[in-house]
């Protein structure tokens, strides 16, 4: 299944109640990090590793990018198997392509 496929599947299933939650065993699920603290899955893919958008251009203080950080933290700890961190090293803007610059939360990540 592709991500774009994956992707629409949760897109039309969206509206789901909570009690077939419990049916989707074996099913791709698409997450963001916020929501998957207290939840264990074989396989993790975190994107968008690029600086503001981890931590959010809106994080200022530094409680705000701790708790970002600890966010992120819960995510790159859910994969029970494998864990896939990418980043993009040029982004489309309204104002044209752009560099990008990773996150400074990759330093975090032993080698």
């Amino acid at each position: 299944m592709s991500v774009v496929q994956g992707a629409t599947r949760v897109r039309r299933s969206r509206g789901m109640a909570a009690s077939r939650e419990s049916t989707m065993t074996g099913r791709r699920r698409l997450l963001t990090i916020h929501k998957a603290l207290g939840r264990e899955f074989r396989a993790v893919a975190v994107v968008g590793l690029n600086d503001g958008q981890l931590p959010d251009f809106r994080a200022r203080t530094q409680e705000e990018k701790l708790a970002e950080l600890r966010t992120f933290y819960v995510a790159v700890t859910r994969p029970s198997r494998i864990l896939l961190l990418t980043r993009a090293a040029r982004r489309e803007t309204r104002y044209g392509a752009r560099p990008s610059d990773p996150s400074p939360f990759i330093a975090f990540i032993p080698r």
